[in-house]
């Protein structure tokens, strides 16, 4: 239903969306960062 959301914004208004991708895109960048420089080291 997340998913849903944020493609439908309309639907769930703006505050839904706006609430799931923050809280989902601080903690997702900052790890995908972290694990992309050891990764890159490695090969």
């Amino acid at each position: 239903k997340r998913r849903a959301f944020a493609v439908a914004p309309e639907e769930g208004d703006v505050t839904p969306p706006f609430l799931d991708v923050a809280d989902s895109a601080p903690p997702e960048e900052p790890s995908l960062r972290l694990s992309a420089p050891p990764e890159e080291s490695a090969q």
